[in-house]
């Protein structure tokens, strides 16, 4: 018996269990999708409303870059990672920062303390 797993031949039963064995070691299970590197949104204020109403989501370590419309001159705050948005009438007014934080964070508009949504950064 030991004659033939030493032999050079390789017939039988010693390449189906090789082969079993090689499969055994993989893993077959499904891989867990990475988020993007970097995400961006484009929200549009209206009078005390922000579309879409969000929450908006993103993972720790992503970049995130947020453009802002609003249908007037107004400043729309960016709470936690305190970003203020200078927006002017029907002009996107964007900027690009580090998810480098986790929590739920309030988007404003700033005169008026008017919460228009949320910027949700979920752990990696």
């Amino acid at each position: 018996m030991l004659g033939f797993l030493l032999s050079r031949r390789r017939t039988g039963p010693v390449p189906a269990i090789l082969l079993v064995a090689s499969l055994c070691a993989c893993d077959l299970s499904s891989p867990t999708p990475t988020p993007a590197a970097t995400v961006t949104f484009s929200v549009a204020v209206a009078g005390s409303s922000m579309s879409p109403p969000g929450p908006l989501n993103a993972t720790k370590g992503q970049t995130i870059t947020l453009a802002v419309t609003t249908d007037k001159d107004e400043e729309i705050h960016l709470h936690g990672f305190d970003l203020a948005f200078h927006c002017k009438k029907g002009i996107a007014e964007s900027k690009t920062f580090s998810a480098d934080r986790t929590g739920a964070f309030e988007i404003e508009i700033e005169d008026t303390s008017t919460a228009l949504g949320t910027l949700n950064v979920n752990p990696s």
